[in-house]
């Protein structure tokens, strides 16, 4: 298994979502503003999932170019696909930005 740095995991995600993360030894914990949370960790006895996606406040479908621009700014390389985007963090994960009122 890939060894994470999860100090370079959470400082990915403040950066990308704009909150503050706690760190832990063996796991970074994500805060959204309704009180729920993302904890990204290690743990060799889960199976792996294949997709997240996450929605970010003030996100604009229609021109997800400006957070495309602000992303790239902090060094993150966003690829927009219709009304999202999708991202690959440190470790590789790739995953999805979609705006507030996004729908499957």
């Amino acid at each position: 298994m890939k060894s994470i740095d999860f100090t370079k995991t959470g400082e990915f995600y403040q950066q990308l979502l704009g909150v503050k993360v706690e760190f832990r030894k063996d796991r970074a914990i994500v805060p959204f503003a309704d009180g729920t949370h993302l904890s990204i960790g290690s743990a060799p006895t889960q199976a792996s999932f294949d997709h997240y996606a996450l929605s970010i406040p003030g996100m604009d479908g229609k021109q997800p170019q400006t957070l495309t621009d602000r992303l790239a700014k902090s060094g993150i390389q966003a690829a927009p696909r219709g009304e999202s985007l999708f991202v690959t963090d440190p470790d590789g994960r790739r995953f999805q930005i979609v705006p507030p009122a996004f729908t499957v």
